[in-house]
């Protein structure tokens, strides 16, 4: 059971009840919380939970089923946006320090910079969806690998990197 944060994002022009069910994490709380607009909201959670939606006067409401590292959107109750969220796990496997980087089409607030990962050590990127990973050993020399958020990938050698869940 995989274990996380649920955002919710209000990109409407108004204030919006919200709560996140707590069907796989039992000391969560369902109450109902007004977001403001323009105002993220974060639940921790395990699994899968439902984030619904109501309006001031409860005459209307709207939810999406999502699992754990995915942010909720709201611009309206017809119009809601589901984006999985997560991470990279980068785990240098090798016997000497490798200079690894992350792409940053899904997230551009993040760094696309060239980082060393110690021998046995690893290190995680924040990134939303599909990514290239990319390792050099100092010199002109390259490789990586395109994946998709939630992955581990292991660096062996240039020639030898691993994509696993």
């Amino acid at each position: 059971m995989a274990t996380g944060p649920i955002i919710v994002v209000n990109n409407s022009t108004a204030s919006v009840h919200a709560f996140v069910s707590k069907y796989n994490t039992p000391n969560g709380n369902e109450s109902w919380y007004l977001i403001p607009a323009g105002v993220a909201q974060s639940w921790s959670r395990n699994d899968w939970e439902l984030v619904a939606f109501k309006n001031a006067a409860d005459t209307s409401r709207a939810g999406v089923y999502v699992q754990v590292d995915t942010t909720v959107i709201y611009n309206s109750l017809s119009h809601l946006i589901m984006s999985v969220s997560g991470r990279f796990y980068v785990v240098n496997n090798s016997s000497a320090p490798v200079s690894v980087f992350i792409s940053k089409y899904s997230n551009p607030d993040g760094s696309d910079a060239w980082y060393s990962i110690s021998p046995g050590k690893r290190d995680a990127w924040e990134r939303n969806n599909w990514e290239l990973i990319a390792f050099t050993i100092g010199n002109d020399d390259r490789a990586g690998v395109y994946v998709k958020v939630n992955k581990t990938v292991v660096y062996n050698s240039l020639t030898d990197i691993v994509v696993g869940n």
